[in-house]
């Protein structure tokens, strides 16, 4: 039963970041001139692919040394405090980008 649990918030954290990840790209390309745009999302396509095992390593330390809800509380603080810099930085004119 606790396999399902897990299974159940890897599958909300996959969800959400896939997500993210198109909302991103999106915002990118609108941003982007179209003679850099190759370019740009290459790079920006490379670090979303290379964060993912970075945080992967990252948290299974983390899981080895402490307790499950601190873990997963530290990544609530996270995730929320990128979101709330994301959200500062891609907000224009009091007009809100949506990224979700």
């Amino acid at each position: 039963m606790p396999y399902l649990v897990l299974i159940a918030i890897g599958f909300s954290i996959m969800l959400v970041s896939s997500t993210a990840s198109v909302g991103l790209t999106t915002i990118v390309q609108k941003e982007t001139p179209n003679a850099y745009l190759g370019r740009v999302g290459s790079v920006s396509s490379a670090i979303l692919m290379a964060t993912a095992p970075v945080g992967q390593i990252i948290f299974s330390v983390l899981f080895d040394k402490y307790p499950t809800y601190i873990c997963l509380s530290l990544s609530v603080v996270i995730l929320l405090s990128t979101y709330a810099v994301f959200r500062n930085i891609f907000t224009k004119d009091d007009v809100v980008v949506d990224i979700g």
